[in-house]
Formats: structure tokens, C-alpha cells, sequence
């Protein structure tokens, strides 16, 4: 019988998991669903990058875990034992006036977390107002000024609501890390956890990602190289995201899960410039 753990990732950094390049404004865009355009980091780049912290790390089992790296020899192509969902948004970082940032959330972004921990068998499913009339609901007052809550340069009309409250205390709980040094930040998302209607939070995820210029210098003349200006994107620092793995229940699948259990490992590109760096914790 298979088995399903879920687990938060929390942005350390800023993390460019990157979809190739495009013809657009941004020349290297991050990975997004087809159907809702929120950001997403597809499977495939997840399991590589945990296969990339097992292999530094000395992770016992890799090939029956993950599969063979070699399959030159039919004989040896065995699919691994972990199969990982893509990773997808639950709470997205902007800037804000009354605190220095707020996280962000809609209702359909609570109703597809909610589907995948079912699926973990976890008794978290959370309860949510899906139908409300101001433009935002709010955990608490210390994010509100004049009855506003300021996301970037809008101002959303916004109410105390327990749900999410409740929603907010479960993040700083079980999304972010628990050593002592997250204190404030587990403090902080009790009180600036915004809930926005789906139309408001697909257009916040699309626009106000990070996009950053890069160049290039020419080692010879010290400026930059012609036609060498791209701009990337990027997902931006305490973005949380979730992923769920599944795997038929053995010893080796086991241990594995219990020890990635608050680990930090890398995602996309541009490691050798702070980026990629996200936090596990495992939905218990």
C-alpha cells in the first residue's frame, strides 16, 4: 500500500527553478502551471534536487530511492522507490506599509493544499471562508491601517478573520522552520497572513515575482560583453511552498523521510550566487 508524506518548503533565498528562456520581457522566466499561472516547481527539478543533496550528503540507498543514475545496461533501469508531486505555492511574500512584508493566499490555493494533505492522511485539513465581501481577509490587526491593507501600492479593503488566524498559526507551526532562530518569523506570519480572492492572488504571483538584470563582463576590457544584458526571475525569499512524496511503505523509504525532516537543500540555478536554498519540514 502506498503511503503519502507531505512536506512544507520554506525559501531561504530567492530561487530561480527556471523554465528555459522565453521571447518576452524576461528572458528567463520560472517554472508556472499551464492552467492557473502560479508559480510551481515541476517534479522532475524537485527530485533531482533532493538526488543532488543525497549524493552530498552521503544519503544511504540513492539507487533504491531515486533509481539508478546508470542505465547504459537494460538489466539495471529500475524506476526508484520515491515518487514526488511537482511543489506549488501556499504562501507568497509582498511588500507591505504597516509591516515590512505580508504573506498572501486564496482560497483556491487552501482548497488544493487541502486535497493534498487527504492525501497524506494528516488531520490538518484546514477550514477557510471562500465567500467574502471585503477584498481581503487578514490574520490580525497589526497588518491593517484605516481598515487597509496595503499589498505593494494597492490598498485592500480587509477584516480580522479566525479562519485565517487559525491558518496562520498553523504555518508558523508546521511551514517554518522550528529552530530557535525563525522565532520572530514564525511570530511574524501570525500576524501579516492575508487572504485575497483568486483573481487578485493570480495576478500578485504573475507581477510581482522578482525579475533581476544580469551581464556579463569581458575579462579583457572589464565591461560588459555586446548583447550580453538577460533579465531572470525569480521566486522570491520566504515564499512557502508544499510537495508531497509517496512511496510503498519500507524501511529505506522510512528513514529517508525522517531524516530530510528539517534539511536544507538547493533548487534551480544560480547556486553560486545565494540562490535555490530551501528549508524541509515534514507535515506530522
Amino acid at each position: 500500500m502506498n503511503k503519502f508524506e507531505l512536506f512544507h518548503i520554506y525559501a531561504e533565498t530567492p530561487v530561480h527553478a527556471g523554465s528555459g528562456s522565453d521571447i518576452g520581457i524576461v528572458d528567463l522566466p520560472i517554472q508556472r502551471e499551464r492552467h492557473t499561472d502560479y508559480p510551481v516547481i515541476w517534479s522532475s527539478s524537485l527530485k533531482g534536487s533532493i538526488r543532488d543533496y543525497s549524493r552530498k550528503n552521503n544519503v544511504k540507498d540513492q539507487n533504491f530511492l531515486f533509481g539508478p543514475e546508470d542505465v547504459s545496461k537494460p538489466e539495471d533501469a529500475e524506476a526508484g522507490h520515491l515518487a514526488f508531486s511537482d511543489a506549488k505555492i501556499l504562501v507568497f511574500p509582498v511588500r507591505s506599509v504597516k509591516v515590512p512584508f505580508v504573506w498572501i493566499t486564496c482560497p483556491m490555493v487552501i482548497s488544493k493544499y487541502n486535497q493534498a494533505v487527504s492525501m497524506a492522511n494528516a488531520k490538518a485539513v484546514l477550514p477557510f471562508n471562500s465567500d467574502f465581501k471585503m477584498d481581503a481577509l487578514v490574520s490580525s490587526e497589526s497588518c491593517v491601517e484605516n481598515g487597509e491593507v496595503f499589498v505593494e501600492e494597492f490598498s485592500l479593503k480587509s477584516t480580522k478573520d479566525d479562519y485565517v488566524k487559525l491558518f496562520a498559526e498553523y504555518l508558523a507551526k508546521n511551514a517554518i522552520p522550528q529552530d530557535q532562530v525563525y522565532d520572530y518569523l514564525r511570530y511574524h506570519i501570525q500576524n501579516a497572513l492575508v487572504l485575497v480572492k483568486d483573481d487578485l492572488f493570480t495576478f500578485f504571483v504573475k507581477n510581482l515575482t522578482e525579475v533581476n538584470p544580469r551581464i556579463r563582463i569581458d575579462p579583457k576590457t572589464g565591461v560588459v560583453e555586446n548583447g550580453a544584458l538577460w533579465y531572470e526571475e525569480d521566486l522570491p525569499e520566504d515564499t512557502v511552498m508544499y510537495f508531497t512524496v509517496s512511496y510503498e511503505e519500507n524501511d529505506k523509504c522510512k528513514n529517508f523521510i525522517d531524516n530530510f525532516d528539517g534539511k536544507r537543500f538547493s533548487v534551480g540555478g544560480n547556486k553560486t550566487i545565494g540562490k535555490g536554498i530551501f528549508t524541509a519540514r515534514r507535515l506530522k
